[in-house]
């Protein structure tokens, strides 16, 4: 039987010389690339479907002896075949028994070369023990192609197919002639029916200079999800101080497994995040608990609040609130449950919740890794459950949602305590087709709204219930170049149990309905034409359209106002329906909105390369002004609004979007993208958002938004990428978030080394304040089964931005 090696994961040193090592800058894979050359595997034969142990020895050689009993001598250029699998030698020895003539031991010396798909073992000699299946290689040099990864060992055992160890060893995924990082131990075993490898006194060397050292220690040499630590990562910041953070993964199972990552902060103490997931059938998904057993930091932050006469006696509804979530003990933590199960093909439940210890943890600890359900805001934290229930005639859904208000001492607070929605059932029917180009469609809220009661919270709030239903009345028709679609809506909202009431001709009532018709039709014209652009076949829109919308006065002052919002005026807002968001409000109207978009398409792809729009609202009635205008000095037309989109070219896109009215520009944004290459990518962003309304600490326009951000992901060279981002409020002549960081990347090394500054604001003191943090990551690639650098928060930071192989 031919000497047959599995193809599992060891390690050689850089001074072997390794002649089916391939030198190329042109590589494709990028692994490739950054190795500047890959190991050329030899052409194997094809075995269709045979077994190899079936398939006869093949041994030719320049002069032998055979004998079918005893000791065959095979001499120069000694090549012995089975299959796939191929021996190259200066000499082979083959043993029969002398009594059956049974293949008993194969054994090659000099020059020894074996060869099989995936896999190259050089060594001095190697023994096969055919019986027992057993092989033994002296000064064995190898390398495993699909791992690109080398390395060597005085003795080397295969067990079988799968099993080899190894005495010393060691192991390396760089290039030949590089030794960035290797993996040296006096005893190495791997199983590849686990995909393990196991060593002992082992030693992580860094260009021939010993890091680390583990009397032992387990690792993947394959892509399975495997039970083990990951590479730890470092960090250092002004409210936490230093960090050490140190993850294992847990498989505990194919469909559910968990990560622990162990932080220590020399400010705050130990801090454990956990993240455990689930896959079935039916259902996913994912839980987080983190967990500080003793916050320093906190309890200091609790002492200075505490000893501040000011704070403690002050009656403003912001500081009665984060007292009320100031804790008296050091314990925090923080938990997330996100879920998703799939009861039957029309049944669906999900839900996402999250909670924590006290008003400053989401304002402490904003997640930047995988967390179940990802922080939107340091504020609120959605906890909400919803079974929902769909088939042909629409879908329904029953849910229980609050967003829970946080009031963090040293930062920002909820402007306002929301309502709870326990419960609320949401039917939105399908489109039902009638006769005569006729459609109709309804639907429906019904809520149940509650507060969060807080003892010592000084504010009254309105709750009760609502009932919403709006049905629909359309009419639609389309004909190449033109369509028409009038519609007829009836809003209506019901409020029972109202509390504290509403007052109706000056008397309190606790129920009441309010229905309110409206009206709209939409007509528009769509011209076509061919158009030619730098050899480019495109074809070009040119589409106006008008909007009709009337809906009558009614008075809706005495209402309550739940989740009522006002929609910001830009190009949509021109087709919509209502200035209001919400159900509570409908916006009187009597108006034409006046559109017109010219867009552009390949006309061999189809995609689109350009989209520009400007659009207005006439309004009929000058005493009707909707809400969103009440600084405008014209009573009988919107501001003007104006958006594009272009592709310039496959590397360059440009979104705008710009309100303004006669006197002073409302709204305005502008981005800028700019791809290369997925590593090499620029962003640039402005926007321009006024509010009237003063701040009420300071008297200054706050939530105006006035600022311009800037990031890119370069790579200047191809084992190194430059990280950037710079935020400046134009407003309050402030730098908002700056990021500095350097990507090195080689064949088997990757470090990243990250530097932030971020503007926070302090409330509590009418002042702000920078945080800056500092990160550091070496990774072993092939080692501790991680290959890559890629971080949700560099991907949030930097929109396109993609780890490097």
């Amino acid at each position: 039987m031919l000497l047959a090696t599995p193809a599992l994961v060891i390690a050689a040193t850089s001074e072997q010389k390794f002649d089916d090592w391939i030198v190329s800058n042109t590589c494709s894979q990028n692994t490739n690339r950054l190795c500047k050359g890959y190991y050329k595997q030899p052409i194997f034969a094809e075995l269709h479907g045979q077994n190899p142990a079936d398939l006869p020895i093949t041994i030719t050689s320049d002069e032998g002896s055979f004998v079918s009993k005893g000791t065959s001598v095979f001499n120069g250029n000694v090549i012995a075949v089975q299959g796939d699998k191929i021996i190259y030698a200066d000499k082979a020895e083959v043993v029969h028994n002398p009594g059956t003539g049974t293949l008993e031991t194969i054994t090659a010396i000099g020059n020894v070369k074996i060869m099989q798909p995936g896999l190259r073992v050089d060594g001095d000699k190697a023994i096969a023990y055919v019986a027992t299946d057993r092989k033994v290689i002296e000064n064995a040099v190898y390398r495993v192609y699909s791992r690109h990864a080398r390395g060597n060992a005085d003795t080397l055992v295969v067990n079988g197919n799968n099993k080899m160890d190894l005495e010393p060893a060691t192991y390396t995924t760089c290039a030949p002639g590089s030794d960035a990082w290797r993996l040296q131990a006096s005893e190495t075993n791997f199983n590849k029916d686990t995909g393990r490898g196991q060593a002992w006194h082992a030693r992580m060397y860094m260009q021939n200079i010993p890091v680390f050292y583990w009397p032992y220690v387990n690792f993947p040499i394959d892509k399975r999800r495997q039970t083990g630590f990951l590479q730890p990562d470092f960090q250092s910041s002004s409210t936490n101080g230093k960090t050490l953070i140190l993850p294992f993964y847990w498989n505990m199972a194919p469909n559910y497994d968990g990560t622990i990552r162990t932080n220590y902060m020399t400010k705050r103490g130990f801090k454990f995040d956990t993240l455990w997931r689930y896959l079935t059938a039916s259902s996913n998904g994912s839980i987080n608990f983190d967990f500080l057993p003793n916050d320093r930091t906190y309890r200091v932050l609790r002492e200075d609040a505490l000893a501040d006469p000011g704070f403690i006696a002050s009656t403003k509804r912001d500081d009665v609130l984060r007292r009320l979530d100031l804790k008296n003990y050091n314990r925090r933590y923080r938990y997330t449950w996100k879920h998703s199960s799939q009861i039957s093909s029309k049944l669906l439940f999900t839900v996402d919740y999250t909670n924590a210890s006290d008003g400053n943890y989401l304002n402490d600890f904003i997640t930047n890794w995988n967390y179940a359900s990802p922080q939107a805001s340091n504020i609120y934290a959605l906890q909400t459950a919803g079974l929902q229930y769909s088939d042909f005639f629409g879908s329904l859904k029953a849910n229980m949602e609050e967003y829970k208000s946080f009031h963090a001492v040293n930062g920002p607070a909820s402007s306002s305590q929301q309502l709870r929605k326990i419960p609320e059932f949401n039917f939105s029917s399908a489109t039902f087709n009638l006769p005569y180009n006729f459609n109709w469609l309804i639907n429906a809220i019904a809520t149940n709204f509650k507060p969060r009661l807080i003892n010592g919270d000084p504010n009254i709030y309105n709750y009760g219930q609502r009932l919403y239903m709006r049905p629909a009345l359309m009419y639609s028709l389309m004909e190449p170049g033109w369509f028409i679609q009038p519609r007829v809506q009836l809003n209506q909202v019901r409020y029972a149990n109202l509390r504290p009431g509403v007052t109706i001709e000056g008397t309190l009532q606790h129920a009441t309905i309010k229905t309110i018709p409206l009206y709209d039709i939409k007509t528009g014209l769509i011209f076509e034409r061919p158009l030619e652009i730098k050899n480019t076949n495109l074809l070009q829109t040119l589409e106006p359209t008008v909007y009709y919308l009337y809906v009558p006065d009614q008075d809706q002052s005495y209402l309550p106002s739940f989740d009522t919002g006002i929609n910001t005026f830009d190009y949509n807002q021109v087709f919509r329906d209502n200035s209001y968001s919400g159900y509570d409000r409908v916006a009187q109207a009597n108006q034409i909105g006046l559109g017109l978009a010219t867009k552009f398409f390949n006309e061999l792809t189809g995609d689109e390369i350009a989209m520009f729009g400007v659009g207005q609202i006439r309004y009929l009635s000058p005493n009707i002004v909707p809400v969103f205008e009440t600084n405008n000095l014209d009573k009988h037309w919107s501001p003007i609004a104006l958006v594009g989109k272009v592709r310039i070219a496959p590397k360059y896109t440009v979104e705008a979007n710009l309100v303004r009215d006669k006197t002073s520009t409302k709204t305005a944004s502008l981005q800028l993208y700019y791809r290369q290459s997925p590593t090499r990518i620029f962003n640039f962003g402005y926007q321009l958002n006024r509010n009237p309304a003063l701040d009420d600490l300071n008297g200054v326009n706050l939530s105006d938004i006035k600022q311009v951000v800037a990031s890119a992901a370069w790579q200047i060279t191809p084992p190194m990428r430059l990280l950037g981002k710079a935020g400046y409020d134009l407003q309050f002549h402030h730098a908002t978030n700056i990021l500095a960081g350097l990507e090195y990347h080689s064949c088997c090394t990757a470090i990243r080394f990250i530097w932030t500054k971020d503007w926070q604001q302090n409330l509590s003191n009418r002042q702000g304040q920078y945080v800056y943090s500092v990160g550091l990551r070496i990774i072993f690639k092939g080692f501790a089964g991680v290959g890559s650098v890629e971080d949700s928060y560099l991907a949030q930071a930097i929109p396109g931005y993609t780890a490097q192989d």
